[in-house]
């Protein structure tokens, strides 16, 4: 109980503390013979119901706003309400499934251990219409003027002459990543089990921020005669892979049939980072013509295509589970885990909320960004493990 205390007050120092204690307590065990390192091969696996959150979708600015005719739906103008966008996205929670496989003492202490896990994809959305006969409310795309850097609005509903048919937009999320290590024995003993791991680790994190606008002329408008359909689509795109080398210590201390296992793990590599904006434009005329381009209120040919960049990142994990054994080989069992990653690309972070209404500048807006920053998921686990 001794052990047990000392690692529960340790653990609350954060990550190298963890990783300290196990390595000590390991070490100090390792001075005895190891109990069944000289038994042959064990062969092992677990899987597990992951729970996950994850830190939410930042935007750089609201996509979709509402408003009196006064306020003409530009942010911060009384009248003015925001409906989609302006804050981070909740993406809410993540189901999932983790599955890992090893062996331990292939030769004397040294084993092999494999695992991978993946996230279900998450998206939050909005789906908005406005009437083509109200007269007195709009609907708009809020943006800012680049001349002045004040806030300003493109329509997607005036009250005049164009109003929208529909209007939808789509935040999505997926993550997943596998890893291989070597495992050398510390400690094997009936009540405890230290391991040091060594080897590599990969995340993938596929977001995407996009969006359709379906507007139709009832009036002349500009170059529109009545019945013009102009239907814009756009989509911003960020994925960030990371490659690393990872090291890290498990530990497993038993108590009878209940068991405690805390894990601590750190990878340093490279996180290749893409970053893709999309546009497509149809205007669908009366008379039976199609005009295409690559456009819409947020991408556009200044800020269209890909950008790669290679970037030196790390990433830290933490976990523990409480397990019950049900027989000397099956282990049922409850855990956290937290995932914390130096450098990604999130897609609303790319979309630049300068825009040159009249599309000739100067200046030329909007550019191509190539925003960075740090990632989190955390979650519980609930599974079992096998041992043979």
């Amino acid at each position: 109980m001794d052990s047990f205390s000392r690692t529960d007050r340790t653990m609350r120092n954060g990550f190298l503390g963890l990783a300290a204690m196990i390595a000590t307590t390991g070490y100090a065990a390792a001075q005895s013979p190891c109990e069944s390192c000289d038994s042959g091969p064990r062969v092992y696996g677990s899987a597990d119901y992951l729970l996950f959150w994850t830190k939410d979708a930042p935007t750089a600015l609201p996509l979709l706003s509402s408003g009196t005719a006064a306020s003409q739906g530009v942010v911060g103008v009384p009248g003015t309400t925001v409906l989609f966008g302006g804050s981070p996205f909740d993406l809410g929670t993540f189901n999932g499934l983790r599955v890992t496989a090893g062996v331990a003492n292939v030769w004397g202490r040294v084993g092999f251990e494999g695992s991978g896990f993946l996230l279900e994809r998450q998206s939050v959305g909005i789906v908005a219409a406005a009437n083509a006969f109200d007269r007195a409310n709009v609907l708009a795309r809020p943006i800012y003027n680049p001349s002045t850097g004040l806030p300003s609005s493109t329509g997607v509903h005036f009250t005049t002459n164009v109003p929208v048919t529909g209007y939808n937009a789509t935040v999505s999320s997926q993550l997943w990543g596998a890893e291989a290590n070597g495992t050398y024995t510390l400690a094997d003993a009936p009540e405890r089990n230290v391991r040091l791991l060594a080897g590599f680790r990969y995340l993938d994190l596929d977001e995407s921020i996009s969006d359709r606008t379906i507007i139709q002329a009832l009036e002349t408008f500009g170059n529109f005669v009545p019945g013009t359909v102009v239907d814009s689509v756009s989509e911003f795109r960020g994925r960030s892979q990371f490659y690393g080398a990872q090291v890290g210590v498990d530990g497993d201390w038993t108590f009878g049939r209940f068991a405690l296992n805390l894990r601590a793990k750190i990878a340093a590599g490279v996180s290749h980072e893409l970053v893709y904006v999309g546009a497509n434009q149809v205007q669908y005329f009366p008379n039976g013509t199609q005009v295409v381009s690559a456009d819409s209120v947020t991408a556009r040919t200044s800020n269209l295509g890909s950008t790669t960049k290679d970037v030196f990142a790390v990433v830290p994990e933490l976990g523990g589970n409480v397990g019950y054994d049900v027989t000397d080989n099956l282990r049922l069992r409850v855990g956290y885990q937290v995932l914390y990653w130096s450098a990604v690309v999130r897609p609303g972070e790319q979309i630049d909320p300068y825009i040159n209404l009249n599309r000739s500048g100067p200046p030329i807006r909007p550019i191509p960004l190539f925003n960075q920053s740090g990632y989190w998921a955390h979650g519980v686990n609930f599974g079992a493990t096998w041992k043979f």
